[in-house]
């Protein structure tokens, strides 16, 4: 065979070569088109959803955060306006979890209303009932860190793939319970 190539004439030679590298760079565009294409269109599309994700979980906890600070401060007009912004980030925030973040996010916001419920209804009480009141809206607080605490371990094993548990060292040295709260 290399006898055969030998005895070719150069241009007729340089012709079987550049139909060769024509026929190798078309079996590469055709095995990219029918297999690297739609993996690399899959994982952009995989990409598309986690960032997705990641921003209505940033706007939910954003929302959370203001409804939070504006219990603490006792600011029951800012409560109400985040209360209803709220709502509207949740559904999209609900579109994109898990269902463990979900149910975690669920506990999280009624503890938050029971605490805004504690936290707002001191000047209905007598003035005798204020030590009962320091107390429920101090468990009331206590109990919206440790839901917050396991919503955060949900969505952070959403986001990265890592088991819940995983998380939960590092959610209890940010957000620790029993101690440091004040009313």
């Amino acid at each position: 065979m290399i006898s055969w190539l030998s005895s070719l004439d150069a241009k007729v030679l340089q012709g079987l070569l550049t139909l060769a590298a024509a026929a190798s760079a078309s079996i590469t565009a055709l095995v990219v088109a029918f297999f690297a294409y739609p993996w690399q269109r899959q994982r952009d599309h995989e990409f598309e959803l986690r960032r997705e994700q990641r921003t209505s979980y940033r706007e939910f906890l954003g929302v959370m955060n203001r409804l939070f600070t504006a219990i603490i401060r006792q600011d029951d007009e800012e409560a109400s306006r985040e209360q209803m912004h709220l709502h509207q980030v949740a559904s999209e925030f609900l579109c994109f979890s898990s269902k463990e973040s979900a149910v975690a996010a669920r506990d999280y916001i009624n503890a938050v209303q029971k605490y805004r419920k504690a936290t707002f209804q001191k000047s209905k009480l007598k003035q005798n009932d204020a030590d009962t009141w320091r107390k429920e809206r101090r468990q009331a607080r206590e109990d919206c860190v440790i839901a917050r605490r396991k919503m955060l371990c949900k969505m952070r094993a959403d986001l990265t793939g890592e088991d819940a548990s995983f998380s939960e060292g590092i959610m209890r040295a940010h957000f620790p319970t029993e101690t440091g709260l004040e009313t």
